[in-house]
């Protein structure tokens, strides 16, 4: 049982480190040395704790995610109506996104090594996406949101997370990706009469 503690931090470091080299250097060129280094631990601890580097760069983008449903999670509950939800889920996703310095690599210079994970292999980040926030969104039905089951309202949350995920990896949307409240403007215009239409 005492070792317990020594494992949980030792992977902590472990996953901590991984995160500052990718943001640092990238996913492509950082090593499981890299990490090792950072983190002051041997390469067999590295691989111990995660099993290879595309298991690590998994674990760290999870991570990343729940930081990012817990902050847009936290933001959505000030909302008061459907376009509210809308607005303030795609800003705040994506002020979270430019300001966390891995989440702006993944975005930015990393977007071509990343690109198979906002898109064809997108189906895990989406569920967690979905499955996160719908914890928040689901006790606001019959008061905010129509009552109309959690499939419905999943379908509609799944539109908006796709949506972020576009204006992700879409490089010409540069420019909306760096002010959110345009994005959020525009996923307003999208997203909100759809999603409205889908609870008729």
């Amino acid at each position: 049982m005492s070792s317990m503690p020594a494992r949980v931090t030792e992977e902590r470091l472990v996953l901590e480190a991984a995160a500052e080299c990718f943001a640092d250097r990238g996913f492509e060129e950082t090593t499981i040395e890299d990490v090792a280094d950072r983190a002051a631990v041997s390469r067999a601890t590295v691989y111990r704790y995660v099993g290879n580097k595309q298991a690590l760069v998994a674990r760290v983008m999870i991570e990343e995610a729940a930081n990012l449903i817990e902050v847009v999670g936290a933001a959505l509950k000030g909302a008061d109506t459907v376009d509210g939800l809308v607005r303030t889920g795609v800003a705040s996703a994506l002020r979270v996104i430019n300001d966390r310095p891995l989440m702006a690599r993944m975005a930015g210079p990393d977007l071509e090594t990343n690109l198979p994970r906002f898109t064809t292999d997108s189906t895990g980040l989406v569920r967690l996406c979905v499955d996160g926030l719908w914890a928040v969104l689901e006790p606001m039905q019959g008061h905010l949101l129509p009552a109309t089951g959690p499939v419905m309202g999943r379908i509609a949350l799944e539109e908006v997370v796709r949506f972020v995920l576009c204006r992700v990896h879409t490089p010409t949307l540069d420019a909306d990706n760096r002010d959110p409240e345009a994005a959020a403007e525009r996923a307003s215009l999208m997203l909100t009469p759809a999603i409205l239409a889908t609870f008729r």
